[in-house]
């Protein structure tokens, strides 16, 4: 006890002889809760946009398939969709996208999944083949089309993971800006693993279930993963 009594007094009697010092370390302090508030600020943000493209890309979801740790294996999407027979079932990556100076959102999906939906953007069907044979094939709204000055065939040099990569543009379709369609890249989910650096893995698998297959489900599902 007299020993950290000892201790702060010492510290109090250089900070008293030192004001600026004093300042410094607060300042600091605060600069340092700033960033941490910063981050997590942009970290939610991400996480709600990624949540509502997903709604737009697929509909509401009932549940979602997380990896305990790490990422999901494919081969369990698979599985669900080949072997399980469900069909209201989407795989999705995430990735962010530096393009110059500004950041993107990338989301990688399984063009078949979409194809029949009316609602999605109609690049899924039309531009099919490129986007599951071209390097790099990515579908853009017309807003960051505009925003960078990209064109159909013309690839752009882009940053994901710290990794530099070319993406090219193979539908340009229309998508308000501000709403999610109008700001984010689309691709097959091969071409997002590639370009990402994540060959094999998912972030999630979103599903729409009724509460039987839900308890089919979850008698299933592998150990490490959970249905939510």
């Amino acid at each position: 006890m007299s020993s950290t009594r000892a201790l702060l007094r010492a510290s109090l009697r250089f900070y008293l002889q030192h004001p600026l010092q004093l300042g410094l370390t607060l300042l600091g302090i605060a600069l340092g809760a700033a960033v941490i508030v910063a981050v997590a600020l942009a970290t939610r943000a991400a996480v709600q946009s990624f949540d509502r493209s997903l709604d737009a890309l697929a509909g509401p979801m009932t549940h979602e398939i997380r990896a305990l740790e790490g990422a999901i294996d494919e081969d369990l999407y698979r599985w669900l969709r080949v072997e399980g027979g469900l069909r209201e079932i989407v795989p999705v990556l995430k990735l962010r996208v530096t393009i110059g100076d500004s950041v993107v959102d990338l989301v990688g999906i399984d063009p078949f999944a979409l194809i029949a939906r009316d609602d999605a953007p109609a690049a899924a069907g039309n531009a099919l083949a490129a986007l599951l044979t071209e390097a790099g094939a990515v579908q853009v709204p017309v807003a960051i089309a505009e925003r960078f000055g990209l064109a159909v065939g013309a690839r752009i040099e882009a940053v994901i993971a710290g990794r530099e990569v070319a993406l090219n543009p193979v539908v340009i379709y229309d998508g308000a800006d501000g709403d999610w369609f109008g700001n984010t890249l689309l691709a097959d989910i091969a071409t997002a693993q590639h370009l990402g650096g994540r060959r094999g893995e998912l972030d999630s698998i979103q599903l729409r279930l009724d509460a039987a297959e839900v308890s089919d489900l979850q008698a299933l599902l592998p150990d490490a993963v959970e249905l939510r």
